[in-house]
């Protein structure tokens, strides 16, 4: 099944913002780890 450029645009900046989110809240998860192992 033949996609055109622009639908797989579309595509790979929804996988791309998906990515992103999870990566920040993993970063933001780590932050808060370390920020309370820190203030121990």
């Amino acid at each position: 099944m033949a996609k055109s450029p622009h639908q797989t645009d579309k595509v790979m900046c929804a996988v791309a913002l998906d990515m992103a989110f999870k990566v920040a809240l993993v970063i933001k998860n780590l932050a808060l780890i370390f920020g309370f192992e820190a203030e121990f």
